[in-house]
C-alpha cells in the first residue's frame, strides 16, 4: 500500500507538469507533432537552389552576394562590403546550410510583444531573394534563458520561429574575405576537350581522343599517357589560391605575371574561349603568384602546381613500344654446339659404319 506521505508529492508533480504543459502550449506556442520539425526553406516556402541573392545585414558589417550569369554559366558577385567576385561554392554552401536549418517550433500566440524574444531591436537581419520574385527577410532576435534556442521572425509575418542557437553561428561570424573568389581556374575533367601548357617558349597541345584517351597534337603528334594527363587535369581542375595579395593590380610585373613562368589554357565542351591560368614568380615563402584570366585578383598557390604546368613532351608522350628481340642461345647449349663426328667403327645413328666400304654381294654362279 502506497505511503500516505508520498501521495501529496506525486500529486504536486502531476499538477506542476500540467502547468508546465499549459505554459508550453499557450504561452510559447504549440510544439509540432512527432517528426513535425521542418527546414527553414519549407517553413518560408522557397527552394535553396532558386536563391539568387543573400543579404546579411549586421551593423557596420554587411555582406551582400548575388548570383549572375556569364559566359561560363553562373557566377556569384559580392556587392557589399566591396564589389568583387564571390566564391560560388562557398556561397552555395552558405545558402544551403541556412535553408536546411531546422525550425523546432513555430510560435503563433502571444507574439505581439517582441521584447521577450529580443526581436523589438533585432541584432541583425537575413534576406533571401529567389528567382520567382519573392523576398524573405528574417529578423534575428535573442536566445531563450537556457541559451540553447534562438528566435527568428519573418518580417512580414506575426509568428516567431524557434531554432537551435548554434545553427546560425557560422553565418553570424562569417567575414567577407571568406566569401571572396580566390579561384585561378576551374572545370570538370569530363568536359575538357583540349588543353595547352605553355612554358619556356614551347606550347604542348593535348586533345581528347576518346572517353579516356588523349593525344598530343603539338609540337609532335603522339599518343598521350592518360595517367599523366589525368594528373595534370586534377591539379588544375579546382585550383584556388591560399590568399589574395592584390586586387586588380595595374602592373603584374612584381608578381612575375607579365611574363608568366607557365600558362595553362583549357577548352571545355560548349565554350569557344579557353579558361586560362597564369603562373608567375614565387613569393618570399616559396608560394607561387597566380591569376585567372576571369579574376582580376592576384593570389598565391602552392608551388607544386608549376611542375605539372611545365611538363615536357617526354613526360606526357606514351613511350614507343620496344622492338622484339630474338633470344640467342648460349654457345654451349646443344642446339648451337657443333655436331660431333661418330667415332671410328662406331655405327652412325641412322646407318652402318662409314670408315669401311660395304662389300658388294656376288651374284650366284649359274649351273
Amino acid at each position: 500500500m502506497m505511503n500516505k506521505q508520498v501521495m501529496p508529492t506525486i500529486v504536486g508533480a502531476v499538477i506542476l507538469a500540467l502547468l508546465g504543459g499549459y505554459v508550453y502550449f499557450f504561452e510559447r506556442g504549440k510544439a509540432p507533432e512527432e517528426g513535425g520539425a521542418r527546414p527553414l526553406s519549407r517553413v518560408l516556402g522557397y527552394k535553396a537552389d532558386r536563391v539568387w541573392k543573400l543579404q546579411i545585414d549586421r551593423e557596420n558589417d554587411p555582406i551582400w552576394i548575388v548570383r549572375q550569369k556569364d559566359r561560363r554559366g553562373q557566377m556569384w558577385r559580392m556587392e557589399k562590403p566591396l564589389k568583387a567576385l564571390a566564391d560560388g561554392e562557398e556561397a552555395t554552401r552558405l545558402i544551403t546550410e541556412l535553408s536546411d536549418t531546422t525550425v523546432e517550433r513555430v510560435l503563433t500566440e502571444n507574439t505581439s510583444d517582441l521584447k521577450p524574444f529580443g526581436l523589438d531591436q533585432p541584432a541583425w537581419e537575413i534576406t533571401l531573394a529567389t528567382d520567382d520574385g519573392k523576398t524573405h527577410t528574417l529578423l534575428v532576435g535573442g536566445k531563450d534563458p537556457g541559451g540553447s534556442l534562438l528566435y527568428l521572425k519573418p518580417k512580414e509575418r506575426s509568428d516567431i520561429l524557434v531554432v537551435s542557437s548554434y545553427s546560425l553561428d557560422g553565418l553570424q561570424m562569417k567575414v567577407a574575405y571568406e566569401l571572396r573568389d580566390k579561384s585561378v581556374i576551374g572545370f570538370k575533367k569530363e568536359e575538357v576537350q583540349r588543353f595547352e601548357l605553355t612554358a619556356e617558349g614551347q606550347t604542348i597541345r593535348v586533345e581528347r581522343a576518346g572517353a579516356d584517351a588523349w593525344k598530343i597534337t603539338a609540337p609532335v603528334v603522339a599518343k598521350a599517357r592518360k595517367e599523366k594527363v589525368n594528373s595534370i587535369l586534377m591539379t588544375f581542375e579546382r585550383l584556388k589560391g591560399t590568399k589574395i595579395v592584390a586586387d586588380s593590380p595595374k602592373d603584374l610585373k612584381p608578381y612575375g605575371l607579365d611574363k608568366p613562368s607557365a600558362t595553362v589554357a583549357v577548352w571545355v565542351k560548349g565554350e569557344k574561349e579557353p579558361r586560362v591560368a597564369l603562373l608567375g614568380s614565387k613569393d618570399s615563402s616559396g608560394d607561387l603568384y597566380a591569376k585567372g584570366a576571369h579574376n582580376p585578383a592576384v593570389v598565391t598557390v602552392y608551388s607544386y602546381v608549376l611542375s605539372d604546368a611545365q611538363s615536357k613532351v617526354e613526360d606526357i608522350k606514351e613511350p614507343d613500344p620496344e622492338p622484339e628481340k630474338k633470344e640467342k642461345k648460349p654457345a654451349n647449349e646443344p642446339g648451337n654446339a657443333p655436331a660431333e663426328k661418330p667415332a671410328a667403327n662406331e655405327p652412325a645413328a641412322n646407318g652402318p659404319t662409314i670408315d669401311k666400304p660395304i662389300p658388294k654381294k656376288e651374284a650366284p654362279a649359274k649351273e
